[in-house]
């Protein structure tokens, strides 16, 4: 039936390479994706379902130096390195934070301006 729906885990090059090609003719790149969503047999989208290696932060304004939050960020970079295991870190900056004009200087480069949106836990 051409309306099925079906969520498929991305277990091969194969399958994530079809799904990055599908994403780039709708123009855009899809994070971290661990699932393909078919419709009738075809790609139709993905999900990252718990995969994206994420770096949050809240840095006292306060009590923390530009000395002491350059410190804190290099080392928490360290740590979430070797949970990335080679992929790439993802964190998310307000623009009015003290922090954004600095994100460049840390590595981060922007890639998208998203609204973030929380699902509390049941």
């Amino acid at each position: 039936m051409k309306d099925t729906i079906q969520l498929e885990p991305i277990a091969t090059t194969e399958q994530l390479s079809r799904l990055l090609q599908a994403a780039a003719g709708d123009q855009h790149w899809p994070l971290y994706p661990t699932h393909t969503i078919l419709r009738g047999g075809e790609v139709a989208g993905c999900f990252s379902i718990c995969a994206m290696p994420m770096v949050t932060a809240w840095l006292d304004t306060r009590k923390m130096r530009a000395r002491d939050t350059h410190q804190a960020v290099n080392l928490a970079l360290h740590i979430g390195h070797s949970f990335a295991r080679g992929f790439p870190l993802v964190t998310h900056c307000p623009t009015d934070s003290p922090m954004f004009p600095f994100m460049k200087k840390f590595g981060f480069q922007p890639k998208l301006t998203t609204t973030l949106f929380v699902e509390e836990a049941k």
